[in-house]
Parts: structure tokens; C-alpha cells; sequence
């Protein structure tokens, strides 16, 4: 089998993972595809969801438990082999918001101990070493790492009753509050050069948009209007933001520029669209579609165009992301 390394005959076969509870609406397990929609492989039997890939694609991170309350992380071999459970028992309620160190070598999470606030962690890929980098009595949320790995974003409501946007650095020190907002900030990531950080805000009991500020905190711009918008993220390239919008009525995906302008409907279809993921050459946009009464992965062109079905069957198909490409020695 050339699953693991996704290679056929030296050329890279880009596949997708995603989730699916199809059978006979049971769990979510993990699932891969390749992006013709050929070659599906069911790679766990029991509950697991929002898997991501390793920055080499050799491995499958993803969140396991049997509902939100109690999760755990594990990790496994693209092809599924060597699935390892990663968290210890205690830290056990609202494990989630995994990822990878740019150099694949760490994952930090957010997670609780038993009514506990939420905490953020950091560990080695193979689940040792884990270190509290956060501590307060206030939930920390979302920990995403900077591109070169020296610093992380991050969510916290310890100044407030709202969440404001913080960075550290990974030893967890230098915490700072960047937004000092009493508004509802979501979703921060940074640009892939590490200057920029997107997020979404919204004042209470009124709609998301979409700001982007430098990664100091300084600069800080909306960039969309026409509410609601949320889930922004940098392109690969960084010269694009894709995101959420139901401005038109439907949940659709929408592309920019960094600065807010030639703001574009993808999707321009009836349903809801949701969870896109662009693809690391810039060519693809992957996605979950909302149709017959249940969501399907799609996959796309970056414009829009040529919308192709890759799941068709009765259950919710989510949660897409690209393998990326293996790295050039």
C-alpha cells in the first residue's frame, strides 16, 4: 500500500481527511480520501473528529471521545496505523483546538481538568513532556503557534467577561493582552510570515466581522462590513483571507484581499457551506456542503469554479483538510 506516504510512483497523490458519521448514524470516525473522490479509507472504529495533518503529513492528529465533556487527543499514522492516545486521564473536558509546531515536533491544546477553568498546553508529538503554559482562573481558549514557532496567539477572558486576543512565547512567558476590548474576539491565526494576526469581533448581541491587526497588537482594521462574517484564515500565500459570510442569506464562503478588498462569493449556491480549507498550492479550496439534509465534502477551484462532490451518502461528512505535500529534503 502507498497510503502512508501518499506517493505513487514518486508523484505526490494529494488526499484529503475529514469526518463522517454515516454508519447507520453512529459515531464520527476519521476518514481518507484522494481529492478525485477515488480511494476512501475508513481509518479509525471509534469516535474521533477535526482531524488535522502534520506539517510533513505523516501523521493524523484528532480529538477522541465520546462527547464533549470527556476528550482526549490522539495521534495516528496517515494510513491510520499506531493510533496513540496522547492526553493523560485527568485533563479530560474540552480537549480541542489541537495543532502542530511548524516543525511538527509539538502540539499545543486547550483543555480542563474536572471544574476547572480551560488551560492552555503544550507537548512532545509522542505526548511527553506536557506543560501548563496558562493558569488563571479564567478560560484560555484557541492557542495556535506562530509560523516560525516562537510565539502563540491565543484566547483569554482574565481581563474581562469577554474573550480579548493574547500572545506568549511558547515557554508561556510574556503573556499580553493584544486587543483589550470589552468585544467578543474569535478565531485569531496569523499570517504565514508571522506579521499579521485575522480575527473575527463582535459586540454583544450584534453580528461577527472580520479584523486584522499587526501581530503587536498595532493596526488593528475591519475589513468586512456586510454582516455576519467569522472563521477567517490566511491563504498559504498569504495574499488572501478566505472566510464565512451569510451576507447574501446563505452561509457561504468568501474570498479577499488582506486589506478587505474584491471581497468574493465562492460558492454562490443555495444550502450552507462551511470548514473550507485551501490547499497548500494555492490551486484547490476543500469544503463541507449542506444538501439533502446532510453535508457532504466538495472540493473547488480557488475561483470558485469546477465544484465537484467528492461523499455521497446519507450522515455528516465535515471537517475536511488537505495531506500536505511531503517535505523536499
Amino acid at each position: 500500500s502507498n497510503i502512508g506516504n501518499g506517493k505513487t510512483n514518486n508523484v505526490y497523490s494529494q488526499k484529503v481527511v475529514f469526518t463522517s458519521d454515516y454508519k447507520e448514524y453512529g459515531p464520527d470516525l476519521v476518514y481518507l480520501i484522494n481529492i478525485d473522490g477515488s480511494n476512501e479509507i475508513q481509518l479509525t472504529n471509534e469516535q474521533g473528529w477535526r482531524p488535522i495533518f502534520s506539517p510533513d503529513g505523516s501523521k493524523i492528529l484528532y480529538i477522541f471521545g465520546n462527547n464533549s465533556r470527556d476528550t482526549k487527543l490522539k495521534i495516528m499514522d496517515s494510513d491510520g496505523g499506531n493510533q496513540t492516545l496522547l492526553t493523560p486521564d485527568d485533563i479530560n473536558e474540552g480537549v480541542e483546538n489541537p495543532s502542530f509546531s511548524p516543525n511538527g515536533d509539538k502540539i499545543l491544546f486547550s483543555g480542563r481538568i474536572y471544574n476547572e477553568s480551560s488551560k492552555i498546553y503544550i507537548m512532545d508529538v509522542d505526548g511527553s513532556n506536557l506543560t501548563k503554559l496558562t493558569g488563571t482562573e479564567f478560560d484560555d481558549d484557541e492557542p495556535k503557534f506562530s509560523p516560525n514557532g516562537d510565539k502563540i496567539v491565543f484566547l483569554s477572558r482574565r481581563d474581562g467577561e469577554q474573550y480579548d486576543i493574547f500572545t506568549m512565547d511558547v515557554d508561556g512567558s510574556n503573556q499580553t493582552n493584544l486587543t483589550n476590548s470589552n468585544k467578543i474576539n474569535e478565531y485569531p491565526s496569523f499570517s504565514p510570515d508571522g506579521s499579521k494576526i485575522v480575527f473575527q469581533r463582535r459586540v454583544l448581541f450584534e453580528h461577527n466581522d472580520i479584523y486584522i491587526m499587526n501581530s503587536d497588537g498595532t493596526n488593528l482594521n475591519r475589513l468586512t462590513t456586510e454582516s455576519p462574517n467569522w472563521n477567517p484564515h490566511f491563504t498559504p500565500d498569504g495574499n488572501k483571507i478566505n472566510f464565512i459570510s451569510e451576507r447574501d442569506g446563505d452561509v457561504e464562503i468568501y474570498i479577499m484581499d488582506v486589506n478587505g478588498s474584491n471581497q468574493t462569493n465562492l460558492t454562490n449556491k443555495i444550502g450552507g457551506q462551511s470548514h473550507p480549507h485551501v490547499s497548500y498550492d494555492m490551486k484547490k479550496i476543500v469544503y463541507g456542503d449542506y444538501l439533502d439534509g446532510d453535508w457532504e465534502i466538495y472540493i473547488m477551484d480557488i475561483d470558485g469554479s469546477n465544484q465537484v462532490r467528492l461523499t455521497n451518502r446519507n450522515g455528516e461528512d465535515v471537517s475536511p483538510q488537505f495531506q500536505p505535500p511531503p517535505k523536499s529534503n
